[in-house]
């Protein structure tokens, strides 16, 4: 290794007026090249700050070997200000520097007992009886022995794969049902009913044999735990477990069993998968790896193509865990550095990987992260590839770290997920609250054309995004790929207010989210967000309920428009819970399912004039998909994903203040429900159309008979469902049944004619038929695809189970259509059925 320093004039920015003076620092690949490179970063930082001088870090191509510790930046680490900034960068973009712990394993031959297998020392620099959970050849990560169950390898493989168990359900036959929770004998499974998993008392290296769930059929479904092997005793099988409960066994038990033991959860059953089990009936693929403690040794089988010179030359372990901490640092840049062969090693621990949600540790707090920065602001990762990654997140950024930026950098082979912004919390605990003091906000995030593909690899829980707590913030143009469970996931604490705000995620290509786990999408939030929107990306192929962009209970305040969705057979949109002030509009659905939208969704949508109006979903015509995407959703595609070639200024968003307003209804365009009829409630009083009386089957609006504000009366109208268009057209025909009636500010004008059957698109949706049966019917009648046009009727009680709304539901002459008009002496009208009236006020969900 060859440390060089020079001093150089930079070029300068077009807003700089003086040059400012640049050390150069260049760094030759070596062991702790890194370390010797900051040590004299700091000589030259020393004298900096007087003389505004830019700390410039050239690395060298090849390996920057970080040793026994990662490279750890300080408070005296950074520059003097965003326009003094240190710079670490490889000297060559085209043939990065290396950051990492590679470890290579030399000296392989032929397994003298077990054909097509190499066998290899342990390298000397890793000492004997050491933890190893990951192996590399070629580049390609290696896997452990594992025997399946049934159908559970993640690969869409629906045979029982090497395991011989027959039991359907994803699991093994193995004699419990249910484990107790009780130490010692609460950990044990009695595995003497599957043969499969030979005789586990000549299970070598029993203590490195590790149970997976992934199967709602015996865990939580958005989670995948592991927990390592204790003992064995005959056929028992002993998951680790202390006493005093705090190991693996107990925390998977009471977390899968509901939070704090509640009977409603599932806890560990039989799992879906024992892996680094070393029997001949796991140990059979070739990119198969197996880490012998008691021998020493390493076994491995090639695959195809691979030699035993090739594999001499790039077979790596790693036992380091961190590579990069920047702790309490300001303006510091890292360009086009790749970062490799790091592991993890807390899951080989006796506490094993529970995680709540996204990876979170079940009582163990936050998750571990191949690097992390922390309190610190003004931090740069650009043009960089973090791959070969063990922890449970691959960068993180959280305890009041603001104003960080994670722009062009690829993220593969990363056992889980890649990027976690923010802090978060064990489930039920207090979120920070809005009035935070900003300083101590994690906040000024910006993560942009950035692409992730297959990953999580180990820990499926996890999401190539996770912002936990965080504000002002924006996910844009990024490709996230075929990940184990939710491609992004937004927000914590399920309904709580926190300082959480300014959250936008536009312009990014999600595909094939949910690969192994369930209950995510490709875009999940939980949390209320002021001012807070996801517009214009694309997602495709997803097919795991319950939704694909997923507002769980608790989220608030989102706004979604101008989202493509192509091959969702899920539901395309899910508003779950009360979902105050939340927003979805504008999206386009091919060969995808409706939005399912829930409690108080679109009762804050209002048009141009800002008056309520109806959301717009367009599908092609029934039975028929796109080929080509309409111009307005083509334009959406095109413009979503990463970007390449020239990229916009690497400038974090703006700061804000505090937030302060939390979802609370206020805002809300009514729907209309049922309440007991009160001649006192003028929001029960209502008036038709001039010339019309009830029965007369004439066409009408429903007026308020008291105006909402202080000149406007609203009107009912039908919420809608979809528009279905075709290409360069507009809306051919709507959807309204099975929806919500609102009661909006101003009225639509009445169709020219009564013909309930002419004209495309929506016009009628504010128009209705008083019929002397005591039916109401719209007048836009519903085209399906095959059979009859039908009307729809107003219907006491929705799609949600709800007995106070109304809806509008295909008309079968059900009790809960027949209404009483009743003539008020004022001249308004009330309508009435079983005691209750139709009433302006009501707010459903909020």
């Amino acid at each position: 290794m060859k440390i060089q320093l020079a001093v150089a004039w930079s070029g300068l920015l077009p807003m700089i007026l003086a040059a400012v003076p640049t050390v150069t620092i260049r760094v030759s690949p070596g062991w702790r090249s890194v370390h010797t490179a900051l040590d004299a970063a700091r000589v030259a930082l020393a004298t900096s700050v007087s003389t505004g001088t830019v700390v410039e870090v050239v690395l060298g191509p090849g390996v920057h070997h970080i040793g026994d510790s990662p490279l750890v930046l300080g408070p005296r680490d950074g520059g003097a200000d965003a326009e003094h900034s240190v710079v670490w960068r490889s000297a060559d973009p085209a043939n990065p520097a290396v950051v990492g712990a590679p470890i290579h394993v030399t000296g392989w031959q032929s397994h003298p007992t077990i054909s097509g297998t190499l066998i290899a020392q342990l390298p000397a620099n890793v000492s004997r009886n050491a933890t190893l959970r990951h192996f590399w050849v070629n580049g390609e990560r290696a896997t452990r022995p594992t025997l399946y169950a049934c159908g559970s390898d993640g690969n869409g493989v629906t045979s029982c794969n090497n395991a011989t168990s027959s039991v359907p359900a994803h699991i093994f036959r193995f004699n419990k049902s249910e484990p107790t929770a009780m130490y010692p004998q609460g950990s044990a499974f009695d595995v003497s009913d599957d043969a499969s998993v030979g005789d586990p008392r000549q299970w070598p290296n029993a203590g490195d044999v590790e149970f997976v769930w992934t199967s709602c059929a015996t865990f939580n479904c958005w989670l995948e735990p592991r927990c390592g092997v204790e003992s064995v005793t005959g056929n028992n099988v002993y998951l680790k477990q202390a006493e005093g409960n705090e190991t693996c066994f107990h925390r998977a038990y009471y977390f899968g069993h509901g939070w704090g033991g509640k009977p409603e959860g599932k806890g560990p059953k039989a799992p879906t998968a024992i892996e680094n089990l070393f029997i001949p009936a796991a140990f059979t693929r070739p990119g198969t790896w197996y880490y012998d403690r008691a021998a020493a040794t390493i076994l491995y089988r090639p695959r195809p193509g691979e030699t035993v010179a090739l594999i001499e030359s790039t077979a790596i372990t790693a036992t380091a865990e961190v590579a990069l901490v920047v702790n309490a640092t300001a303006n510091v840049a890292w360009k086009d550095v790749n970062f490799a062969y790091v592991t993890s090693l807390h899951a080989s621990g006796p506490r094993g990987f529970i995680d709540t949600q996204s990876g979170y540790m079940y009582q163990d707090g936050e998750p571990p992260l191949n690097v992390h920065v922390l309190a610190s602001h003004n931090v740069s990762f650009s043009g960089c590839d973090f791959r070969h990654m063990g922890a449970v997140y691959t960068l993180g950024a959280n305890n009041a770290s603001q104003n960080i930026v994670i722009s062009n950098c690829t993220f593969a082979d990363c056992s889980g997920g890649a990027i976690k912004l923010g802090n978060v919390g064990e489930r039920g605990y207090p979120a920070p609250d809005p009035t935070t003091d900003p300083k101590l906000q994690d906040r000024g995030f910006l993560v942009s054309d950035c692409e992730m593909d297959s990953i999580p690899v180990e820990y499926g829980g996890t999401n190539p995004i996770f912002g936990g707590y965080i504000a002002d913030t924006v996910l844009a143009h990024n490709t996230i790929k075929n990940s184990a469970y939710s491609g992004i996931c937004l927000g914590w604490g399920w309904g709580l207010p926190s300082y959480m705000r300014n959250v936008h995620a536009f312009n990014n290509s999600i595909t094939n989210p949910m690969l192994r786990l369930a209950d995510g999408g490709g875009l999940y939030t939980n949390t209320p967000c002021p001012n807070c929107n996801v517009s214009g990306n694309v997602f495709e192929n997803d097919n795991i309920e319950y939704g694909c962009l997923y507002h769980d209970g608790g989220s608030g305040q989102w706004y979604d428009t101008n989202n493509v969705f192509n091959h969702i057979h899920t539901t395309s949109v899910f508003g779950h819970g009360s979902c105050p002030d939340i927003i979805v509009n504008d999206i386009w659905m091919n060969d995808s399912l409706a939005p399912r939208l829930q409690g108080a969704v679109n009762m804050a949508l209002r048009g141009e004039n800002g008056t309520c109006t109806t959301p717009r979903f367009f599908t092609p015509p029934d039975g028929t998909t796109w080929t080509e995407w309409p111009d307005e959703a083509a334009a959406i595609v095109a413009n979503a994903g990463r970007r390449h070639g020239s990229f916009p200024a690497l400038i974090a968003p703006a700061l804000s203040p505090p937030a302060t307003k939390m979802p609370n209804g206020n805002n809300v365009c009514i729907r209309l429900g049922v309440q007991a009829c009160a001649s006192w409630n003028s929001a029960q009083k209502w008036s038709l159309s001039d010339g019309v009386t009830p029965g007369d089957g004439k066409l009408t609006v429903i007026r308020s008979a008291v105006p909402t504000n202080s000149t406007m009366h609203s009107c009912w109208k039908a919420q809608l469902q979809r528009e279905k268009a075709q290409f360069g057209k507009a809306s051919v025909q709507c959807e309204l049944h099975n929806q919500g009636v609102m009661c909006e500010d101003g009225c639509m004008p009445l169709p020219p004619h009564a013909n309930a059957a002419a004209s495309p698109g929506c016009p009628k949706a504010g128009a209705w038929f008083i019929h002397s049966n005591g039916t109401i019917t719209n007048a836009q009648v519903q085209f399906p695809s095959h059979g009859a046009p039908y009307q729809l009727c107003i219907s006491a009680g929705d799609q949600l189970g709800s007995g106070t709304a109304i809806s509008v539901t295909p008309c079968t002459g059900s009790p809960n259509q027949i209404w009483r008009i009743v003539s008020r002496t004022d001249g308004t009208f009330e309508i009435e059925q079983n005691g209750t009236c139709v009433t302006n006020n009501f707010r459903e969900g909020v």
